[in-house]
């Protein structure tokens, strides 16, 4: 394991993303968390919000908008007044996480007094505080989007992107030496009107392959990194989205719980 970190932390000694700021703070701002939990998938939420709420843009106003049916939540959280609760029917996987541009093109109006959104997966929880300019979202880039732990260090021709099914996810040969890095789909945002961008782009990608009975490989995520690809964001280091038990040589700021931890794990797909 010694000897993997060093090579880990050898390979990404030049790359731009490792560099974050300190602790400069942000002005108030009000910030909208899309966050999904479907099915099983609400054991996560209460972890979430605590931590999250406690963390994360710790000076600006947040909004968790939670498209959720578990009536437990809504009963549960009903007096939290940052809260807004979306009733979203489970689909099954993986429609469940490829149709997530769906619900939110769908609510985007609940959102029109945001100035920044961000999209955060079931399973995490926020470690230490997030300010806005360690996202990248200050004067650099307008969306931003995590690199993937196990895949960070090494070339594009290792990347598991979409280059078998022709699809909107697509990527043929002569792309494939230009792509840079591999995103996670598990925490992504930007202001409000490149994040509606994202949205519209990602969502007419989708509906236009479902309706050819096309699904690529990693479903949203691959629709995600055919969007970054095009529309390039501010790369965050894995430690924005830290798989829990892995020995990794970045700060950790959020943790992405591991799911076979969880009592009813193996329901959590079905």
């Amino acid at each position: 394991m010694k000897q993997l970190i060093n090579i880990l932390k050898k390979s990404i000694s030049n790359l731009p993303f490792r560099n974050t700021y300190d602790s400069q703070k942000h002005t108030i701002i009000s910030v909208g968390i899309l966050y999904i939990c479907v099915g099983k998938y609400d054991v996560f939420f209460k972890s979430f919000y605590k931590s999250f709420n406690k963390y994360f843009l710790t000076e600006s106003n947040k909004t968790f908008f939670v498209f959720t049916d578990s009536r437990n939540l809504m009963e549960y959280f009903k007096n939290h007044t940052n809260i807004v609760f979306i009733r979203t029917e489970k689909k099954g996987w993986p429609y469940d996480s490829l149709l997530r541009n769906r619900y939110f093109k769908e609510n985007f109006d609940k959102f029109n007094n945001t100035d920044f959104l961000f999209f955060c997966n079931a399973n995490m929880i926020c470690n230490r505080e997030i300010y806005l300019d360690e996202l990248g979202l200050g004067t650099r880039k307008k969306t931003f989007g995590v690199l993937q732990p196990y895949y960070f260090h090494k070339n594009a021709e290792s990347f598991p992107i979409e280059s078998q099914l022709i699809c909107n996810a697509y990527f043929d040969k002569m792309e494939i030496p230009n792509i840079k890095h591999y995103f996670q789909g598990c925490f992504y945002g930007g202001n409000y009107t490149e994040f509606k961008h994202l949205v519209d782009t990602i969502h007419e990608w989708t509906e236009e392959d479902l309706k050819n009975n096309r699904i690529p490989i990693w479903h949203d995520e691959s629709y995600l990194n055919r969007y970054f690809f095009k529309y390039p964001p501010y790369a965050l280091h894995p430690g924005f989205a830290y798989p829990e038990n892995v020995n990794l040589p970045f700060r950790k700021y959020n943790t992405m719980l591991q799911k076979s931890t969880q009592e009813g794990h193996t329901d959590l797909r079905s």
